[in-house]
């Protein structure tokens, strides 16, 4: 509630969520959005979307492979967060995030998720179509954050 009242771009809540009790805390605590991972709900995903949207969050719904996806878009997802790491062994690839969107429709939001460790990585996504980028550990590891995300948005070069 304090991160949302110091900020004016929209929050999102970035957790494991397997209770449907998680997403009322998520609109109590004043967020604007929730990740849903396929993986985790599994078939229990339109439900969580569902109550997502009738407490006016906007559900990011994160998915890996292509069975995901299709899971993704079959349970109403609009905002679909493409995970560039693989939840099994951990390993990054960038290009998990450009081969998905190929398959996503044209009125979805595409989000990239990990990997994305300098501008250049943007750039591969934008021109691949993705609309937005979530970076955590391409930040939180910057000596100077600042410095850091002012390459990600392209004022200073790195």
């Amino acid at each position: 509630t304090q991160i949302k009242r110091a900020v004016k771009i929209p929050v999102l809540r970035k957790d494991f969520i397997i209770d449907p009790i998680q997403v009322y805390e998520t609109r109590a605590i004043g967020a604007d959005a929730i990740l849903l991972i396929v993986r985790v709900l599994g078939g229990r995903l339109p439900e969580f979307i569902a109550l997502a949207k009738a407490l006016d969050l906007s559900p990011l719904v994160e998915v890996h492979t292509q069975g995901e996806l299709d899971a993704a878009l079959a349970a109403g997802a609009d905002m679909i967060g493409i995970n560039n790491r693989n939840l099994d062994t951990f390993v990054t690839d960038i290009n998990a995030s450009s081969e998905l969107k190929k398959n996503i429709p044209a009125d979805k939001t595409v989000v990239a998720e990990s990997a994305i460790k300098n501008r250049d990585d943007i750039e591969y996504l934008l021109k691949a179509g993705i609309n937005a980028f979530l970076i955590g550990e391409g930040l939180v590891t910057a000596p100077d954050i600042g410095k850091k995300m002012r390459t990600f948005l392209g004022e200073i070069q790195s």
